[in-house]
């Protein structure tokens, strides 16, 4: 059930769950289906956790951070849920996470930087490779920027650059100093494509979050 809802930014609601002790831990990068019921009917739509297993293991609580649409058919909703509000979550799934490299480059936009952000936490307790981070989003929309912060304080491995298309330009002229480290993404198809692209045509290894929830996140 919902442990807490906070809204973090514009728009952009931060949810804690309360787990069984039965769920399966995530592992970081990880997404999970949430069902809540809307007018009597249930609907579900699937979110990337943004925290880390250990505070899931050790806390039973999970968060998701998602943006919220004027329109849709779930998110619009999501103001309506409050402490004690029953949820229904799947076990976790998927294959989005950080790889054992020599070094890593993560590649964000606008609400993709939650299965990041779960990776960072987990890395507090891990041992990781270093890890750059290139977040886009609109000018002053970035999410969690001050959770990034302390994260670099605590993380030597760990440094990141926020950036806005306005005033930074296009992610394509920030890839060839990049190169050479293992590329994660996370982000709308077209900033996705433009990655992808650049990262063929130069035996580049990128890994990228399944599209189709970027689909639900855009749509919902």
């Amino acid at each position: 059930n919902v442990q807490s809802v906070t809204y973090i930014a514009n728009k952009t609601v931060s949810i804690e769950l309360k787990v069984e002790s039965r769920w399966p831990t995530h592992k970081a990068g990880q997404h999970i289906e949430l069902t809540i019921e809307i007018n009597g009917r249930l609907v579900t739509r699937v979110f990337t956790i943004a925290s880390s297993p250990n505070q899931a293991m050790h806390e039973g609580v999970i968060r998701l951070v998602i943006k919220q649409h004027d329109v849709g058919a779930f998110t619009p909703f999501l103001s309506r849920l409050s402490v004690n509000s029953w949820v229904n979550i799947s076990k976790p799934k998927g294959t989005f996470l950080l790889p054992q490299s020599n070094a890593v480059t993560f590649f964000a936009a606008g609400s993709g930087i939650t299965p990041f952000i779960s990776m960072l936490h987990q890395a507090l307790h891990d041992e990781i490779p270093p890890i750059h981070l290139v977040y886009y989003a609109k000018p002053n929309e970035h999410l969690l920027v001050a959770e990034l912060a302390s994260l670099r304080n605590r993380l030597a491995n760990f440094t990141f650059t926020l950036l806005s298309r306005s005033t930074s330009g296009d992610v394509a002229a920030k890839l060839p100093e990049l190169l050479g480290s293992q590329w994660l993404v996370c982000g709308p198809q077209d900033f996705y494509k433009t990655i992808k692209n650049y990262a063929d045509t130069h035996q580049q290894s990128i890994e990228s979050e399944h599209f189709s929830l970027v689909d639900l996140h855009t749509h919902g």
